[in-house]
């Protein structure tokens, strides 16, 4: 049965707060070099994505690194909340 009480929540990378992290689901409105761009950082669908800090940069974690994105970036990055 899967009834098991648990949701998932999709939302932009920009929404999430720190220690919270997502599952990358989609790259919206971004060109060809900036998906290659992103990539090269080590954030490709699939990725799991933590936020270290909004403010003044936003920093994810992702692997073992600590990544700076521009705030077109992450209003791009489409991921998948478990809750």
């Amino acid at each position: 049965m899967l009834n098991q009480g648990f949701t998932v929540c999709l939302s932009s990378l920009e929404l999430l707060e720190p220690h919270e992290q997502g599952v990358v689901t989609s790259f919206r409105n971004l060109n060809e070099t900036t998906i290659q761009k992103v990539t090269a950082m080590g954030i490709k669908l699939g990725s799991v994505v933590s936020v270290q800090q909004r403010y003044p940069n936003f920093i994810v974690k992702v692997e073992n690194s600590s990544v700076a994105l521009d705030q077109e970036i992450v209003r791009a990055i489409g991921v998948r909340i478990n809750k």
